[in-house]
């Protein structure tokens, strides 16, 4: 696959993100064209905004609520509610927190064997820990191989 490519440099850079429109091209002498679609992947087929407020009389309006961010895919209007404190479809429904109490020996860890460089790099999780101790001097948490701690 690096023989086709321009550069064997070019498997490391950021690939394209973004969306074009309305592309155009020129046949000369036959005038102005669009091109057909070969082949496309995760691509969306309209550029319908579902999101589209009509009516900015109240906040009811939005598709998705409580802060959550709305965005257009080939399946109508999605929510994403990663960033705030709600979940479900429309970021309607309250996300409860999890509480567990430890008495000195237990511990808890999260597994990131499964990421890979080219995982993490499309995909975004946000671990958020609050820490209650009854003891003055005590070791809250350990990151990495032991080197990072609190």
């Amino acid at each position: 696959m690096l023989g086709a490519m321009s550069s064997p440099l070019k498997r490391h850079t950021i690939s394209f993100a973004g969306g074009v429109k309305n592309l155009l091209y020129r046949l000369y002498p036959q005038g102005v064209t669009a091109p057909q679609i070969i082949e496309s992947v995760g691509m969306r087929q309209s550029d319908d905004d579902y999101c589209k407020i009509t009516n900015i009389a109240s906040k009811n309006d939005y598709f998705c609520r409580n802060g959550g961010i709305c965005y257009s895919t080939n399946d109508g209007p999605k929510c994403d509610c990663s960033f705030t404190d709600f979940r479900g479809q429309r970021c309607e429904q309250v996300r409860f927190d999890s509480h567990l109490s430890f008495n000195g020996r237990e511990l808890i860890g999260y597994d990131v064997s499964n990421n890979s460089a080219g995982i993490i790099r499309f995909r975004s999780e946000n671990i958020t820990l609050s820490f209650k101790t009854t003891h003055s001097r005590a070791l809250l948490y350990i990151g990495g191989d032991r080197l990072v701690y609190l």
